[in-house]
């Protein structure tokens, strides 16, 4: 029996190794298997063939379809494992970005509406003895607990559900992508509360202390 295994030098899809024999060693080997004929096209751009690859894909397991038949194409695979995924990114980040805004301007305008009755407490307990420091503080601690509370327990939630994703649906980076997303509207969120932060203790300030 005479049996050589050659690589191919420009592999198609996941064939990267033919074995090869004489007839009779073939003969010997299709007795009791199934004979599988293997069509391969390469292009010289996959990435760029998807329609070509689809319109392959539903004529092979559409139009004519044979439970036995199996199809791959790189331009399938890449559409579905990087762009695919990519534009549910981007749709994802662009409402996350809605919510987030829609999210600052409900704590911005809730501040703001409440500095008028802030204003008067700290008057009050300016009048008994409350320093400008203990009042820049205690106003600190409430605006910290209102910004960044809820987002602390958003983080906890996508951390769970990027754990899912990553287990069950696949994806091997999703759990970086997540954590990098995360940092970047605690970038934001942080950036806002000092912004906000610096205008409302100014506003307490000149009222208080005046």
């Amino acid at each position: 029996m005479s049996i050589k295994l050659q690589s191919i030098e420009q592999p198609l899809l996941s064939l990267h190794d033919v074995l090869v024999v004489d007839e009779n060693t073939f003969n010997l080997l299709k007795q009791g298997n199934e004979l599988v004929t293997f069509y391969a096209f390469q292009f010289a751009d996959s990435k760029e063939n998807l329609d070509i690859s689809q319109k392959i894909q539903d004529h092979i397991v559409g139009e004519t379809y044979n439970p036995d038949a199996r199809y791959s194409s790189k331009a399938i695979e890449y559409y579905q494992t990087v762009q695919l995924p990519s534009l549910s990114l981007f749709i994802g980040l662009f409402i996350g970005i809605i919510f987030f805004l829609a999210a600052g301007s409900f704590l911005y305008f809730r501040l703001f509406t409440d500095l008028y009755e802030e204003r008067k407490k700290y008057k009050s307990l300016a009048k008994i003895g409350l320093s400008e420091k203990e009042m820049v503080k205690n106003a600190n601690i409430q605006m910290a607990i209102l910004f960044f509370l809820p987002f602390l327990l958003a983080i906890v939630e996508t951390g769970f559900a990027l754990q899912v994703l990553q287990r069950e649906g696949g994806f091997s980076n999703v759990f970086q992508s997540g954590v990098i997303t995360i940092l970047g509207f605690l970038g934001l969120q942080l950036l806002y509360f000092i912004v906000i932060r610096s205008s409302y203790i100014k506003n307490l300030k000149e009222y208080v202390y005046r």
